[in-house]
């Protein structure tokens, strides 16, 4: 009795380890998407209307960190941004950030 419970607690092991080591092919993980981060910019109102990507990340990326909120506080996209329209006014809060621009812009 013993010995047919301990072959069958080795095969469960085996599999388990076989699961672990070659994955499962029925249960593997969706891939994530890569970001929709266009090259060129449409619908700039404060924004030069010539940014390069290289420099409008790091402006998007800065207020995203000084403000505490992702992307899609402002856009209309995935926290992911695998899908994004970064062009649509839709969101008020985009109005409100272009409006504190345009007041830090006066200053100067």
């Amino acid at each position: 009795m013993k010995t047919k419970r301990g072959v069958r607690l080795l095969a469960v092991l085996f599999f388990a380890v076989g699961l672990g080591a070659f994955g499962n092919p029925g249960f593997t993980q969706e891939q994530p998407k890569p970001p929709v981060i266009p090259d060129k910019y449409t619908n700039l109102k404060v924004l030069p209307s010539d940014i390069t990507k290289a420099q409008l990340l790091p402006i998007m990326k800065g207020f995203a960190k000084s403000s505490g909120h992702r992307c899609s506080y402002c856009h209309i996209a995935t926290d992911d941004l695998s899908s994004a329209d970064f062009a649509s006014d839709e969101k008020p809060a985009k109005s409100e950030a272009r409006e504190l621009l345009r007041l830090i812009r006066d200053l100067k």
